[in-house]
Formats: C-alpha cells, structure tokens, sequence
C-alpha cells in the first residue's frame, strides 16, 4: 500500500475478458467510500454494518441519479484492513467509470498489486470456486448460472449426503449424473467456437455477417475472396460464441488457398460445432457428400442449406424449416435474406447441448468439483463415511 492507513481501489481482473470485472478497495474507509457509490437493492447503507463476510449484497453502482451498473458486493475476510469487492459487467468503460467515482469520493487507483488471495467472502468452497468461475465468466447468463449453484448445488450435495446411509447405490448414481452436468455448465462458462465453412460462393461470409449483425467478412462473388479465417464473438441467447468464417473450401493450385483451406478444415474440426453451407440446389448433394464426409469424424455438425429462396423445397417452406437427416441436422436459410437463422440458432445451441438450460438444476462448475463428486461415488460401496466427509469438505465446510 503506498500510505499507511490509506483507502484505495484495484481492477483485480483484465479488463475486458470476462462478464465480470472485479474491483477491490481496501483501506480503513473502504466502507464510506463504496457506500457513497454503491446503493444496494435493500436499502440498507454499508457504514450501519449490514455486510458481513459470509453474504452478497445486489445494488447499483450510482453517479448522483444515473445508475451505472448492477453489482454485487462483499466483504472477503482480512486480518488487517477493511476490503470491499464490488463485481461489475466486464468490459473497459464500465470499469474505468467505476474506479473513477472510486477516486473521487477517496479511494483512487493503487500502485502496488494487492493480495488477491481473499476476492470473495468464501462461507463455503462451492463460494471459493464462484469467484473464480464468475471472473472468468463469457456473459451475463454463465453469472447468473454461478449465482443460482451456491444455493442449488449446496442443497443437492446435503440431500445426498442424507441419502448415503439409506441408499449408497443411489447416492452413487446421483453423484455420477451431477458430474455429468459439467461439461454443459463449462461449455457455457468459457463460452464455445462455432466454425463456418463451405465452398466459394456458398454464402458462408454472408451467413457470418448476418450472425455478427456487421460486415466483419469481405463478401463477393468473386471466388477464394475468403483467404484467411476472420473470427468474431457474438452472443447468442446469453451464451458467449466465437464464431470462425473459414477460407472456402475447393480446390487450387495457389499455395496460399491452399494453405488458407487446410488451416480452416483444423479449425473447424477443433471447433465446438461446425455449420456446414451449402450453396444452390444443383450442387447441394455434392456439397452435402463431400462436407459429411470431411467432417465425418466431428461430433457437432449442422448443415445450412443456403439461397433457399432462389428454389422450391418440396411441400415446406424452405426458409424456416430445421429437421434432422441421420445424426445431421439440416436447416434451409437464406443468408442473404436473413431467413430461418432463428431455427439455426436454436440448431446451434442444441447441437452444443445448451437449448434446454435450466438455472435451476444443481450442476458443478468447476473440475475440482467433479474430481471430488466421481472420487466419493467411487469410494461409496466400500467406504460410506469416507465418501461423505469428501463431500462435506469439498462442498460445504469453510475452508
């Protein structure tokens, strides 16, 4: 700390990452400095004592009548001074506005990097592993969903430590299906990579750009104008997505199509998903043989019929139809148009398994978290009390 006894604030995350910036003041009037920005949803002021190391407060930072951001603060324990951190949406402006009022009522930006080893009031491990989780966070519904666990997920873990001395076969199953729910909640949390890729002229920079909502891609019929992959993220229905527009797919005898080609086939083959576009009706079932059998091996795939509208769909309407071919799963869009991309997006976060997300159901968030829950399922037929204390410290005792 640069003066004793002083108060001042620290952006604990980068700025711009996550969902969330974490911001900390620490000092002795760290409490009158939040409570002069900070108007929490109860009322009730900091300086009166009303947060205590064991609880979250939602409010609103302020700038006299505007309100700049919804927030939750705490007080994480330490053994010196008073720290308050206040966790923000992420990004530059809404940070820096932040760290401003900060200053002006008495807590400017620090010099010295702070001990960040207490960001959060930790009344259990599940509220250890929620910090971590929220700051790197990709959008506002992965938080809420770090949010909803520390209830829900501490109530699961005590129901099925209720169940063990009755039913250990049934608390073992129950601790396999909820380490099952991670790779959902992970997806969600660090967001995922969806690829584009089709021949020349398909549509795919067009279909790319009418997910990005900007011209991000260089769009022409010309062909091979796609030499190099252009990626942006975009959120679609709360879940943070990196969406790739890969060089189109043919063959050349330039070395650097080539090159550009090959590089987008590796992207998309370690891509979450890959949309496959498909061009005009007469070149379709090529296309379709060709891209399924490129991609035979890729688990997540969807196939994007595209200019849709410049054909007839026999008996349907081509432009907002989605059905599934086998284990493939098609839809007719019309990039240019912007048809049946609402269907696409709902194919698209089906085929990443988030099209049916619930909040509400307990699901682990963190791999420490799964590593405890299948090790006390695995321990559960030969040694019951074992398994319960591994999930009573794991989850519940404060560390």
């Amino acid at each position: 700390m640069t003066a004793e006894k002083a108060t001042f604030s620290f952006l604990l995350t980068p700025s711009g990452v996550g969902a969330i910036s974490l911001i900390r003041v620490v000092g002795t009037d760290a409490r009158n400095v939040v409570d002069q920005v900070f108007r929490a949803k109860s009322g009730r002021s900091l300086v009166d004592g009303s947060i205590s190391q064991d609880r979250l407060r939602y409010g609103y930072i302020v700038d006299g009548e505007d309100r700049v951001d919804d927030v939750l603060v705490s007080m994480p324990p330490h053994p010196n001074t008073t720290t308050i951190d206040i966790a923000s949406h992420g990004g530059t402006r809404v940070a820096e506005r932040v760290l401003n009022l900060l200053e002006k009522f008495g807590a400017p930006l620090g010099e010295d990097e702070p001990d960040v080893g207490m960001t959060w009031p930790f009344a259990s491990p599940i509220a250890q592993d929620a910090v971590v989780a929220i700051a790197g966070a990709k959008s506002e519904r992965a938080v809420k969903l770090v949010g909803s666990q520390q209830i829900r997920l501490a109530g699961e873990v005590k129901s099925i430590l209720r169940l063990i001395d009755s039913d250990a076969d049934a608390a073992s199953e129950r601790l396999r299906n909820l380490a099952a729910t991670f790779p959902m909640a992970d997806r969600l949390l660090r967001g995922a990579t969806v690829a584009i890729v089709g021949r020349p002229n398909s549509g795919k920079s067009t279909l790319f750009n009418q997910l990005v909502g900007r011209s991000a891609a260089v769009v022409s019929e010309l062909s091979g104008t796609t030499r190099d992959w252009v990626s942006q993220e975009i959120e679609l229905a709360g879940v943070a997505i990196t969406l790739i527009d890969t060089a189109g797919m043919h063959r050349t005898e330039n070395n650097l199509e080539s090159t550009a080609i090959d590089v987008g086939q590796h992207i998309a083959a370690s891509s979450d998903l890959t949309v496959i576009v498909l061009g005009e009706e007469r070149a379709m079932q090529a296309d379709f043989s060709q891209a399924v059998n490129t991609f035979a091996n890729h688990a997540r795939v969807i196939v994007a019929r595209n200019k849709c509208d410049l054909f007839e769909s026999e008996g349907s309407s081509p432009a907002s139809t989605c059905k599934t071919e086998g284990l493939i799963n098609i839809c007719d869009i019309s990039a240019l148009k912007g048809e049946g991309l609402e269907e696409l997006g709902h194919a698209i976060l089906g085929g990443l398994n988030l099209a049916e997300w619930d909040n509400a159901k307990p699901m682990l968030f963190a791999q420490r978290q799964v590593d405890i829950a299948l090790n006390a399922a695995s321990e559960l037929p030969r040694n019951p009390k074992c398994a319960a204390d591994l999930l009573a410290r794991g989850f519940l005792e404060n560390r």
